[in-house]
This record gives structure tokens, C-alpha cells and sequence, in this order.
């Protein structure tokens, strides 16, 4: 009796599934057969009598797709994203990268993979950008045609992707493996680290440091389990663990997370240690703006209770990629966990010189400048926090994206940073003792920093609400 290890799909037509759930029996009191919701088609458990089911086996040669057909589809699919091809493309399953039309002379800017297997299917990803976490997909649209055909190209299908999912599962928990060997192997950073030290932030707890001056940020999933990695190098390149899972992983820059606690979500390590520094609680680091909606999904769904705020990012349109993903990122996550998105305020000659996230104005105003923008956020995080009651709006309820204070800010005036009055003498011993506070902090075992001072900046206005203006409302 042949017995599959994993599930197998069938071609079973509606009309025979009953006479097919009683050929495949029941597994340990189980029906063998399952209808896959998803796929629209149903499946073979593992263990079941493939024999019994031999009738609904499908056969790759009856879903009448023509290769070359595929190949046309998935030529133009890839020259309308702005590919430029010279050669066939390959459809075999494997990683293949070539040029984009306004790449530079020996330049390969895109990476895909087609598939002719089942339904023909391939995705492209263009990493002029840093490269996108949602790939650009393509599918065969072929005509509307036999539908004992359409049934066992559907079971085809299906099948090979649970098939990739199952080795792309299996090579990710190898890897994740991998990587807790190599973070494990090495010991924490310090903070004179050459990347660390141009971007004025510190080595969180758990930040490691290999052989190669390479920082290596463990990446962990909800529950707390390290699946991969960022390595950021002196000169500050960043890596992945090449197939290792990044989706919805994460790394927390200076404590833990608890229910209830605000959490704090950021897209880099240095816009999160930043954070850290300033708002004195602990701020996840999301890797970018395309995995921050799905860490905010999986951690608003680990602690429901918790308040959340999102440090984004400011991105100016590219010519090949329009848009804000910054800034589009933070109001989604938002929006779906009911947090806030919070944008700095950067001055036109802050953006002049490429300024984008709230690193960037820790670097350009001093921590001193940042802690009293975000001052306010921190305050209302800890109101909900201490009042048990007052958490955030459930999903789906109106949310903000606010634009930190306006450019008349006193400290806004940053590009000059020799202080004139006696106003910025204490603000700088401000900022001193911030980062000593900080420092210290780190050398701790505490789960979050120290409060921070009590007495008012000279700058910081009266009013207990967060100076803001709200430049656009979710609904």
C-alpha cells in the first residue's frame, strides 16, 4: 500500500466526493481526505491508502498548458516591471537575476524565479531599493478551457506548492538553527563599535560581534525564538542570513515585552536604539518598512493589551519607486493594531541632506532634542500603561499619523549647535546626562531604562498633550 508522508492533492470533482471520502477512509478516527479552503481543492492526509485513491490521481499532462505560452506571459510580466531582457527567460525553479533598464553598465538589479510546474508561476523582486518583503508576482492566465483540465492543473498546482512551502519550511528551520549556533558562539558587542558610533547609538543587550567586526542581531519570532539575523559590518552594510525566514521576525532594542506595556516598533537598529535612548522603554527593531506590518500583526496579536506607537520612517519617491513605504508602512501597522505612526519633523535642509528617520534627527539635533520630541508619546504611553483601562483603540477605530513638532521648534535650529543662551547650556548637560542615564542602562539587567529627569526642558511647552499636527487620520 503506497503511503505518502506528506498531504498530496487530488483532482476530485464535486460530483465524486463523497464516493472519494469513503474510498480514503479515516486515520486514526480522522477523515483521510480534507478539503483545502485556501486552494479551493481537496488532499490526501499523510498515511492514507493512495492506492484506494489511485482514480483521483492527477495528471500533469492533461492541464494543457503550453510552455512556451508561459513563457510569453512571464517575459512581458517582467519587461512591464521594467526588466530588460536580452536572453529567454529561465523557467526551471531557479534564482536568476538580470539587468533593469535604467540599471548602470553591469549592474543586475532584479532577481526572479518561474516555475512551469502545475500552474506556470514566477516573481521578480527589484532591489535598487534594499529589495521589497512582498515579491512582485505573476500567475498564467490562460483561457477558460476543459474543466477536467482546469480540475487537475488546480491539484497540480496545489501540490507543488505545498511542496516548495514544505522545503522552503524545512531549509528555514536549518537555518534558524544555524544562526543560534553562530550568535551563541560569539559574545555581546561593545559600543565603540565603528557603525554604532557614527549613528551616536549603543550595542542593546544581545547585540554580538563576530571575528569580522560584524554586529549580529539575533532575529526572533513572538514566542521569543531566534530564526535569523542581521549582520551589519564597520562600514555599516547590512545582511540577512541568506533563506533563513524574515517575515514578522524581530529584534527588541533595550528590554522585553510584556501585556499591557506599550510597545514600540521601528523599521532599523539604529532608528530603534534611538528611540530607546530617548522615549527610555524598549523599541523593536522591524528590519524595514515592508516586515513592519506583519511584526506589528503578530505582536498585537501576542499581547492585545498593549498600547502601540510606530517611529516611521520619511521616505522621499524615487524615480523607480514612487510613493512614502515609510511612512505607507507605519500608518497600515497602525491602523491595524489601532497604535499611532509618528513621523519626524525634519527641516527642508535636514531632507536636502537625505534625512529620513528619527535617527536622523538624533544625529542632527542631539538626544537631548529627540527625548523632548518624543517626550510627550512617552507620556501618553505610560498614561494608558499605569491606568490599566486606557489601552489602545481596538483595530478598525480611528488612528493618526502625526508629524512631530512643527519646523519653528527651538530645536529645530540644530544645524548650529554651539549654545547661545543659557537655555542651551542646560540643554546640552541635558543631553549628557540622558546618555550617561542611558549607558548606564544598558549595563543593567533592568527591563526597561530609568525615568527620565523631572524637571521640564526651558524649551518644552506647558501643555501635556503631544505638540503635533496630525497630517493624516485612518479610517
Amino acid at each position: 500500500m503506497e503511503t505518502p508522508r506528506t498531504r498530496t492533492y487530488l483532482a476530485v470533482p464535486h460530483s465524486e466526493k463523497d464516493k472519494a471520502r469513503r474510498a480514503a477512509g479515516k486515520i486514526k478516527g480522522r477523515p483521510a481526505l480534507q478539503f483545502d479552503d485556501e486552494r479551493r481543492v481537496w488532499y490526501a492526509l499523510p498515511g492514507a491508502d493512495m492506492e484506494a485513491l489511485k482514480p483521483w490521481k492527477p495528471d500533469p499532462l492533461l492541464t494543457g498548458v503550453a510552455a512556451g505560452d508561459a513563457i510569453t506571459q512571464f517575459s512581458d510580466f517582467l519587461r512591464a516591471n521594467g526588466a530588460d531582457l536580452t536572453e529567454k527567460v529561465v523557467m526551471d525553479g531557479t534564482r536568476q537575476r538580470i539587468r533593469m533598464m535604467d540599471d548602470k553598465p553591469g549592474k543586475k538589479s532584479c532577481t526572479y524565479v518561474g516555475h512551469l510546474d502545475g500552474l506556470p508561476n514566477g516573481w521578480f523582486n527589484d532591489f535598487r531599493d534594499g529589495g521589497k518583503d512582498e515579491l512582485s508576482t505573476w500567475y498564467f492566465s490562460g483561457e477558460e478551457g476543459d474543466p477536467v483540465a482546469s480540475l487537475h492543473m488546480k491539484a497540480v498546482t496545489a501540490q507543488s506548492q505545498w511542496d516548495r512551502a514544505e522545503a522552503k519550511r524545512v531549509l528555514q528551520d536549518k537555518k534558524a538553527g544555524n544562526v543560534r549556533y553562530v550568535h551563541g558562539k560569539f559574545g555581546q558587542a561593545g559600543h565603540q563599535h565603528p557603525y554604532l558610533v557614527k549613528k551616536g547609538v549603543q550595542a542593546a543587550r544581545g547585540v554580538h560581534i563576530d571575528d569580522k567586526q560584524r554586529l549580529l542581531i539575533p532575529l526572533q519570532n513572538a514566542d521569543g525564538i531566534i530564526r535569523s539575523m542581521q549582520t551589519i559590518d564597520p562600514e555599516g552594510n547590512k545582511r540577512l542570513t541568506k533563506d533563513a525566514e524574515k517575515s514578522g521576525n524581530f529584534f527588541v532594542v533595550g528590554g522585553t515585552l510584556k501585556n499591557g506595556r506599550p510597545i514600540i516598533c521601528a523599521e532599523g537598529y539604529a532608528t530603534a536604539a534611538s528611540g530607546a535612548m530617548a522615549l527610555r522603554m524598549p523599541v523593536v527593531m522591524a528590519i524595514d518598512s515592508g516586515n513592519l506590518v506583519k511584526v506589528a500583526e503578530r505582536l498585537h496579536q501576542k499581547y492585545p493589551d498593549s498600547p502601540m506607537l510606530f517611529l516611521g520612517d520619511d521616505d522621499p519617491p524615487k524615480p523607480h519607486r514612487p510613493g512614502n513605504p515609510g511612512k505607507e508602512a507605519a500608518e497600515k501597522a497602525a491602523k491595524i493594531t489601532g497604535g499611532t505612526a509618528i513621523l519626524p519633523a525634519l527641516t527642508q535642509a535636514e531632507r536636502e541632506l537625505g534625512l529620513t528617520d528619527f535617527n536622523d534627527l538624533h544625529q542632527s539635533r542631539g538626544l537631548a532634542a529627540l527625548t523632548e520630541e518624543l517626550a510627550p508619546w512617552r507620556q501618553k504611553l505610560l498614561s494608558a500603561f499605569t491606568a490599566g483601562t486606557e489601552t489602545a483603540p481596538r483595530p478598525g477605530q480611528p488612528t493618526e499619523t502625526v508629524i512631530m513638532n512643527d519646523q519653528d521648534s527651538v530645536n529645530n535650529n540644530s544645524m548650529n549647535n554651539t549654545p547661545t543662551s543659557q537655555g542651551e547650556v542646560e540643554n546640552q548637560q541635558a543631553q549628557a546626562q540622558t546618555q550617561a542615564d542611558f549607558e548606564e542602562w544598558v549595563a543593567s539587567s533592568q527591563d526597561a531604562p530609568p525615568a527620565p529627569p523631572t524637571q521640564p526642558s526651558p524649551a518644552t511647552s506647558a501643555s501635556t498633550a503631544p505638540a503635533a499636527s496630525t497630517s493624516t487620520s485612518a479610517s
